[in-house]
């Protein structure tokens, strides 16, 4: 008997000890409420709660029922129920051995929380898991200017790059931006001249206080010049034993891409004027790259393997289509 006791305990606390939520997410959950208007009164069933307030916080237990409160001011009368969430700390059971913390969170129903901040819409009678960004911030401020600080970085297009981004109301933006090349140390950007030109429409689709976030298309022309010490050799075909002669040639490279590329992105508010608009996408582009002053009868040859020679992946003669990634961040002044 003693032995079975023991047994059971040990399978216990190996269980428990798997289990994320159960271990971590505490009991209750604190909410802080704001109204989109005053309230005369908030009741909790038959309870009230609190009066005349438009912000207030209360303690409630974490479980899988909704919260119900009712809201009332002259106007309205609104009963809000509050639905819970899976805490995150849930989904760690995938690294718990078996996923055997899933069935302890299931068994102990600890993997319920609240949101920590609800905002209520007395005129609509709905309510968000978060508090709202001013309006304010954006309509009486619809223009924005925007810097990319790492745009003169790097051996592949460093530039300068400036946007300008005007709102179109409170869920859309259309946002122009230039960059004008700038030459570099490498044979990407040797005597670089151009500009890239480009037009994103934006959709945003959350508006918390400091922070926005996005859905775009992005439509980019660029338009560049540039030079390049490239290796050069006679055509080999299979049978040929000897190592082909090469040369060493400075010519002049000629880029004209198009690219469209949908981001996500995430704007962060600084201050109410101050921000930094981060964002990633992967799409496609159109490369047209052509070579002026290239060696009579050579043939252009990669140093290493292709694969792993930037320079000549990069710079080789083409009409063709390839992905595009966009990882970069700005920061703007809005007006």
């Amino acid at each position: 008997m003693a032995s079975t006791l023991k047994v059971l305990g040990v399978l216990f606390i190996c269980m428990s000890i798997s289990s994320c939520a159960t271990l971590l997410n505490k009991r209750q959950s604190v909410i802080t409420f704001q109204t989109s208007e005053n309230v005369d009164y908030v009741f909790k069933g038959d309870t009230l709660v609190h009066e005349n307030t438009n912000k207030f916080a209360g303690v409630y237990r974490n479980k899988k029922q909704p919260i119900t409160l009712t809201f009332i001011n002259k106007d309205y009368e609104r009963q809000i129920n509050i639905r819970p969430k899976k805490v995150g700390l849930y989904y760690l059971n995938v690294f718990s051995p078996y996923w055997l913390g899933f069935g302890v969170d299931e068994l102990t129903r600890r993997k319920w929380t609240y949101p920590k901040n609800v905002f209520v819409n007395m005129e609509k009678g709905s309510y968000l898991p978060y508090f709202p960004m001013d309006t304010s911030m954006v309509l009486n401020k619809p223009n924005r200017l925007s810097l990319t600080p790492l745009a003169p970085l790097g051996n592949q297009h460093p530039g300068i790059e400036l946007s300008y981004q005007r709102a179109l109301g409170i869920k859309y933006a259309a946002q122009i931006a230039y960059k004008q090349f700038i030459p570099a140390q490498s044979d990407l950007a040797k005597n670089a001249t151009g500009f890239s030109l480009g037009l994103e429409l934006k959709r945003y689709y959350r508006n918390t206080t400091n922070s926005r976030f996005y859905l775009s298309a992005n439509l980019e022309y660029l338009h560049k010049n540039h030079e390049a010490v490239l290796r050069y050799s006679e055509p080999q075909d299979f049978i040929q034993q000897e190592e082909p002669v090469a040369i060493w040639s400075l010519i002049g490279i000629e880029k004209r891409f198009i690219s469209m590329v949908p981001r996500f992105g995430i704007e962060y508010y600084l201050t109410k004027r101050l921000l930094v608009d981060g964002y990633f996408g992967v799409g496609l582009r159109y490369r047209n790259v052509s070579h002026k002053n290239t060696p009579h009868g050579l043939v252009l040859s990669a140093t290493y393997w292709e694969w792993f020679d930037i320079e000549y992946d990069s710079n080789r003669p083409t009409q063709s289509f390839s992905a595009n990634l966009d990882l970069n961040f700005k920061i703007a002044y809005s007006f």
